[in-house]
């Protein structure tokens, strides 16, 4: 038996294109430029997260450090934890392509305590920042997310889902 072979048609010659979002790609850490400061607090946040347990994500430190740039990253009030997570740092991710970072809200209470041991704080208290993320992010007394069944932490989060519907 003679093996058949088969030839395509020229027009289905040539590379395959792609669907995939190049924004879905891009991360806050590529598409947030910060000045040697930054990435030195970056750095800084994240190893004392890691020593202490907290939850850290990169890109989610490079998003609140550069929103936070021109304000002052370690001046925080209770108003400015509501407005940051639902309408700054979304209006940043839309604006530079990225999707808005899964652990924000809890990044930030660990760059709040950060601040705060290390005695870098500025404007309100620890406590009072921290229930405002109780309030509104959904996290437990702890800095993670509630389940909304009041159990376990849940993947995403209040502000993430708010978030998410405004950034598509």
């Amino acid at each position: 038996m003679t093996p058949r072979v088969s030839v395509t048609d020229r027009r289905h010659d040539g590379g395959m294109t792609s669907r995939t979002n190049e924004a879905s790609t891009a991360t806050a850490r590529r598409a947030l430029p910060l000045h040697s400061h930054g990435r030195r607090l970056r750095c800084e946040v994240a190893r004392w997260a890691l020593a202490q347990g907290h939850v850290a994500s990169l890109d989610a430190l490079t998003l609140i450090i550069f929103g936070r740039s021109q304000v002052g990253a370690t001046t925080w009030s209770t108003a400015d934890i509501s407005t940051f997570l639902a309408i700054d740092a979304p209006e940043m991710c839309r604006s530079h392509h990225v999707e808005l970072p899964p652990a924000t809200s809890e990044t930030l209470w660990t760059y709040l305590s950060f601040l705060d041991a290390s005695d870098e704080l500025r404007g309100a208290s620890i406590g009072p920042l921290h229930s405002e993320l109780t309030r509104c992010a959904g996290l437990n007394r702890v800095g993670r997310l509630r389940h909304p069944a009041g159990g376990a932490p849940r993947p995403g989060g209040v502000v993430h889902a708010l978030a998410n519907r405004h950034h598509a």
